[in-house]
């Protein structure tokens, strides 16, 4: 009898689950929200935030404010409308050896402070930037074998011409400040 009774309860606690959004892979913080991006799970409640799946089209073209894992339920405080790349901001890419970042490596949206490294002597060139994107020197981008990490840092565009020039020189290191913040 009890166990009738735990089963209809269960039954009606699954009939009460909603198709909400989730991750169907990591995507990055200021990554470009897409359909190929999302995924559906059935949740009980109903959570404030929690976007419905027959709701995609608040989340797709928006951009991650935050890392988002694969499986997590996507909810509005992860979706911002700007990317990292804004008005005043500008990319600029830097290729590091081993040695230049810090060892637990950098992810995209991680905040940084950029340092043009001259005989031991160490000047701040980008006291806050932000990390846009990373590829490993296992990607092969280059078919090179170099092991240099290659990444892409937005920084305000006055920083810019400091930042690449630095980086042409092989005078770059990237100190982290925090891990994964979101835009604002």
């Amino acid at each position: 009898m009890l166990g009738a009774a735990a089963a209809g309860l269960l039954a009606l606690r699954v009939d009460q689950r909603h198709p909400v959004l989730v991750a169907k892979h990591q995507i990055a913080t200021g990554q470009r929200i897409g359909n190929q991006d999302l995924a559906v799970a059935r949740v009980a409640g109903d959570g404030l935030s929690m976007i419905p799946a027959d709701q995609a089209g608040q989340v797709i073209g928006k951009y991650a404010a935050t890392r988002i894992d694969a499986g997590r339920l996507i909810d509005t405080g992860m979706l911002s409308d700007l990317g990292l790349l804004t008005r005043g901001n500008a990319a600029t890419g830097l290729s590091l050896p081993p040695g230049r970042f810090p060892a637990s490596g950098l992810e995209s949206g991680d905040i940084v402070r950029i340092v043009r490294s001259i005989d031991g002597q160490g000047k701040v060139i980008s006291p806050r930037a932000t990390v846009g994107s990373v590829q490993m020197p296992s990607e092969g981008v280059f078919g090179d074998g170099s092991q240099n990490t290659i990444v892409t840092v937005i920084v305000p565009e006055q920083e810019a011409p400091a930042v690449a020039a630095a980086g042409a020189a092989d005078q770059v290191e990237i100190l982290l400040l925090s891990r994964g913040e979101p835009v604002d």
